[in-house]
């Protein structure tokens, strides 16, 4: 009976000193918080503003002014706090803090602070991705892609992981899903970010023209060309893409589509002379399949300036089209 007296007495005791607490006892606690954010000792600005909060919300109506000042630094400690611990690679405990200024952001409108939070927030889990991708744990990397972008729908190098690990896992329509997203949010940004752009174009492209090789090798010329065409959507002036294709073309017989391919060939940037004389085999040998001597020996005499092409070109000039 004494110990429950005793308990008793305490909790009467704890009751009668945290309502003694007076609206000073609430403004020192709120000086100090705001002298530890000055100090830039967040946790305890944090433990601070809390504590004078409590006092406020147990003095009801006396203490209601000030409790909404409080209200507006809470959220400010936090993201500062995430801050320093992002800036101390504590990106852990930074995604804690982060989404608790996200909470009480929301719970005291304090939109600013809010998105403040969430595109730091955002900021850690790319960077955790980023390490996730770098140690190959793939399905590790695309979760935290996905919390990035739940924080920061434009988190294009996000997407540039995502196009890169689906490049690697062979899922083509997740690759060139990513990849679109990558260029879309890249360039769509106030400052173009033309270099992540241009990493998802040449990941994707740089897969399907090396699948279309392949292709063309064992003589599967239509895959060659289903994949051509993807290569050609992320590098529509590609040379090498532009040659396979009408040689693939050619092979099938499809003339008239070898040399609409092999056209435009011609005037994509000349980055490989050799590829660009190939192109004027390919439209010479479209062209003679098609009864056009004339454009045939056209383009077999400027293909023939290649040592690769030479011989066939002249051989047909000479001994089947009797070229001028």
């Amino acid at each position: 009976m004494k110990k429950i007296a005793l308990l008793v007495s305490v909790l009467i005791f704890s009751t009668f000193m945290a309502s003694a607490q007076s609206i000073n006892d609430a403004g020192a606690k709120f000086n100090e918080a705001n002298e530890s954010f000055k100090g830039k000792d967040y946790a305890k600005a944090i433990e601070s503003y809390t504590e004078a909060l409590n006092i406020c919300e147990a003095l009801g109506e006396e203490g209601a002014e000030l409790g909404e000042k409080i209200k507006k630094q809470i959220p400010n400690a936090y993201v500062n706090q995430g801050k320093v611990q992002m800036q101390g690679k504590d990106l852990d405990g930074a995604i804690i803090t982060l989404g608790n200024a996200i909470e009480v952001a929301q719970k005291y409108n304090n939109s600013k602070a809010e998105k403040s939070a969430a595109k730091l927030l955002s900021n850690a889990y790319l960077a955790k991705a980023g390490s996730a991708y770098q140690a190959k744990d793939f399905d590790n990397a695309l979760d935290l892609c996905e919390k990035t972008i739940a924080h920061n729908k434009a988190a294009t190098k996000a997407y540039l992981y995502k196009t890169l690990i689906y490049s690697e896992q062979n899922d083509e329509e997740k690759m060139i899903e990513a990849a679109n997203q990558t260029i879309k949010y890249a360039m769509a940004a106030q400052e173009p970010d033309e270099k992540t752009a241009s990493q998802a174009k040449s990941t994707a492209y740089t897969y399907f023209i090396n699948k279309a090789q392949d292709s063309f090798g064992k003589k599967k010329y239509a895959d060659a060309v289903t994949d051509l065409d993807k290569a050609l959507q992320f590098d529509e002036q590609s040379q090498t893409a532009l040659y396979l294709k009408a040689s693939s073309l050619n092979f099938q017989g499809k003339k008239d589509e070898a040399i609409a391919t092999a056209l435009i060939g011609l005037e994509a940037p000349d980055n490989d002379h050799t590829q660009f004389l190939g192109i004027n085999l390919e439209l010479a040998r479209a062209y003679e399949a098609k009864g056009d001597t004339e454009n045939a020996c056209k383009y077999y005499k400027i293909a023939a300036q290649s040592p690769n092409f030479k011989a066939e070109a002249e051989g047909k000039m000479k001994d089947v089209l009797k070229c001028n």
